[in-house]
């Protein structure tokens, strides 16, 4: 449906596939795992995220010229953005413990236990991983997406080769998990996208 309307777009202006990718990612998670996310505003909370991603972004020539500790204890060490994020999702946790189980991810971390004393997690737990799993999940999709869409616009034999290999595979109705060790050719594309282009290029940490 997505590459539907990209396409009809097309035909009148260029479409940047970055943000329509974006946007694609974070629409299928929230479908996904929370079911729709009816307790909160897509496109406040869209915006909301890329405005975080922004801040925790920035780069601050501290980083260059003072020691690792000042970071830490520094007044705008966490970003302020983060708290409204969660205000969102603490209310849509709170909203689903009394509703019936959806089989989504939301109710297998309310039904979680640690396994050694039994406890379950408390809602601001939950959101913390929920959180998580937006922020992380359809940032680093989506820039996989996009360059891999970057490579095949530039090698269009790659591009008819997955088409064949998928028309072969799935001659008719939605591709499944399945169908996945069948497309040899398609992931050893993503393989290679995923190598030259990785959505996870650095990690930090503080020793």
């Amino acid at each position: 449906r997505a590459v539907t309307e990209w396409i009809a777009k097309s035909a009148k202006a260029p479409v940047d596939l970055e943000p329509a990718i974006t946007r694609l990612t974070f629409d299928i998670i929230v479908d996904t795992m929370l079911s729709g996310g009816e307790y909160f505003d897509r496109d406040q909370m869209k915006a909301r995220i890329s405005a975080f991603f922004r801040d925790i972004g920035r780069i601050r020539l501290s980083y260059m010229f003072l020691p690792d500790a000042y970071h830490g204890h520094r007044p705008d060490a966490h970003s302020k953005l983060r708290e409204p994020l969660l205000a969102d999702i603490r209310r849509m946790v709170t909203a689903r413990r009394s509703l019936p189980a959806r089989g989504d991810l939301v109710d297998l971390l309310l039904a979680a236990k640690d396994p050694e004393t039994g406890q379950t997690m408390d809602d601001a737990l939950i959101a913390d991983n929920i959180m998580g799993f937006i922020l992380a999940g359809h940032e680093t999709t989506s820039v996989g997406l996009t360059w891999a869409s970057y490579v095949l616009a530039a090698h269009p034999t790659t591009a008819q080769r997955i088409r064949e290999e998928v028309r072969a595979v799935v001659p008719q109705g939605p591709i499944t998990a399945d169908h996945a060790p069948q497309l040899v050719h398609t992931r050893q594309v993503v393989s290679e996208v995923l190598r030259l282009y990785p959505p996870g290029f650095l990690l930090t940490r503080v020793a």
